[in-house]
């Protein structure tokens, strides 16, 4: 997956693993995410399905929002989900006191 944007080119490779179903693959549909920004150590929690263009988004493309402010991101931490109510009942936990603590304490040490 090749995709050219003001001259720049990123390569980005994928691998998905086989379901039960005799090997065929495929990408669940909606994912939970962590950004990490080691810069001014801030965490963004999110949910999207379209992972890739919505880090890409974060860092390059948007003009402003929170993310804008404190880049460059990192990905720190991605979920797959079935269902989109699955992916955001899983990002309120994460958004949530209980959840920023875990990530902070379980997550972020991998990175520092």
């Amino acid at each position: 997956f090749i995709t050219r944007r003001s001259r720049v080119q990123i390569s980005v490779s994928l691998h998905f693993p086989p379901n039960s179903l005799g090997g065929i693959f495929y990408m669940q549909e909606f994912v939970t995410y962590v950004l990490y920004s080691k810069k001014f150590d801030k965490i963004y929690i999110g949910y999207t399905s379209s992972l890739i263009q919505r880090f890409y988004s974060h860092n390059h493309f948007a003009n402003k929002g929170y993310t804008v402010k404190y880049r460059p991101w990192i990905v720190v931490l991605t979920e797959f989900h079935n269902s989109k109510k699955d992916a955001m009942t899983r990002e309120k936990f994460l958004k949530s006191g209980q959840g920023r603590l875990q990530i902070r304490k379980e997550i972020l040490p991998l990175y520092l």
